[in-house]
């Protein structure tokens, strides 16, 4: 285990009483470098309690709006993920405990109430970032003669249950973090509070959508020109929508037959393996740009930007006929489990993809890999006689 810092603890006489009040205030630089703030020297530490340095807001007077700026303010700083945290953060626990709640003063039993209460909590504005509904996507493509995608299948109560069970995980995961965080900054003192909130077991099985290449054609060529480019790229890179926006002409390496993902979800820089045809592309794509032009653009010459994807995806979906639709992101899973499926170690799909294991990959993929248990199964087990109908086909759409 990684050796953590110490605190600065300050101690204030208590007058006739004779009894000292404690409280930390920041770490000690004992394994980490100071940095004026959060982590002090011995010196920078007698000047906050002189009162030479601005205060830091702790223990009692460390609200919840402060839990939430503190750990986004981490984030924004060394993560991807700031925006989905305070997102999470914000319409998870402002609306139960408000934002002025003292968090030193949160016990086991204020987030055994919470959990139950976050289950079925709907937050309102859930759709940020110029997403929208399928039911407004539907609306939006149907006033403008655009094909319409059909309603999605019900979904029974149990499955709904575990869709709601897995997005909480999720929530749990940053709730943990943002206390963990400001635990380990001297902020709260006692980690009990939330020790015993525990995430759901089994509820993670999402089910991955993919296509076919067959699917995968039809799709493209339902886009309209400057999104199928788009859509080809993600094809044969397996890239996020993200990354391919942001992708500049100097990115691409005919040489390596490699483009560069320079700012990615991890932030750590990655190469994209490209086959013949991906270097083609690129080419016709980079051909007379200079080396800061974006490979990807619209009609006008102008910039993808956030979530400009989500009505395309799901309108060229209608046009092609493929149901249930995907979204933009179902185009990488696409790219991942073809490649297993042809045989691909398990370790190149997760290096492709920008993870730092393989265990997402397992987790999504692994039953596509090519089995010799299950082949040896097949090949050996013997027949039994059992009479089938012969005549009886399942449709297929």
């Amino acid at each position: 285990m990684a050796n953590k810092n110490g605190s600065w603890i300050a101690f204030a006489y208590q007058g006739t009483s004779g009894s000292y009040a404690e409280r930390a205030f920041a770490q000690a630089d004992d394994y980490s470098d100071a940095d004026g703030e959060e982590v002090l020297t011995y010196f920078d530490a007698m000047r906050r309690v002189s009162g030479e340095a601005p205060p830091v807001r702790h223990g009692t007077a460390y609200t919840i709006r402060d839990l939430i700026d503190g750990y986004v303010g981490y984030l924004e700083q060394h993560r991807k993920s700031a925006a989905d945290a305070r997102s999470n953060l914000t319409a998870y626990l402002i609306p139960h405990f408000g934002e002025d709640r003292q968090v030193a003063g949160l016990t086991s039993a204020d987030f055994e109430k919470w959990q139950p209460w976050a289950l079925t909590h709907k937050p309102r504005g859930r759709l940020k970032d110029g997403k929208q509904s399928k039911q407004a996507m539907r609306d939006k493509a149907k006033a403008r003669g655009k094909a319409v995608p059909p309603s999605a299948p019900a979904v029974s109560k149990e499955e709904l249950l575990r869709r709601r069970k897995s997005r909480l995980n999720r929530i749990i995961n940053d709730v943990h973090a943002a206390l963990e965080y400001a635990a380990d900054t001297g902020k709260v003192s006692n980690r009990d509070a939330w020790s015993r909130l525990q995430k759901y077991r089994g509820v993670d099985q999402a089910r991955i959508q993919w296509l076919t290449v067959e699917q995968a054609r039809r799709l493209a060529n339902a886009c309209e020109p400057d999104f199928r480019r788009l859509i080809e790229v993600a094809l044969l890179t397996g890239a996020r929508y993200g990354e391919l926006r942001r992708m500049l002409a100097r990115d691409f390496d005919a040489r390596s037959k490699t483009a560069l993902v320079a700012e990615s979800k991890s932030s750590k820089p990655r190469r994209l393996p490209l086959t013949d045809e991906g270097c083609r592309l690129l080419e016709e794509l980079t051909a007379g740009k200079a080396p800061d032009d974006f490979v990807l653009v619209k009609t006008d010459g102008t910039a993808w930007q956030k979530s400009e994807q989500h009505r395309r995806v799901h309108e060229a979906c209608a046009a092609a006929s493929i149901v249930p639709t995907v979204t933009f992101h179902g185009i990488r899973h696409t790219f991942a489990s073809l490649l297993v499926t042809a045989g691909v170690p398990l370790a190149f799909v997760a290096e492709a993809l920008g993870h730092a294991d393989t265990r997402m990959v397992s987790k999504h993929y692994a039953h596509l890999a090519p089995n010799v248990v299950h082949d040896a199964i097949r090949a050996h087990l013997p027949s039994f006689g059992v009479q089938t109908a012969g005549k009886v086909q399942k449709l297929r759409p």
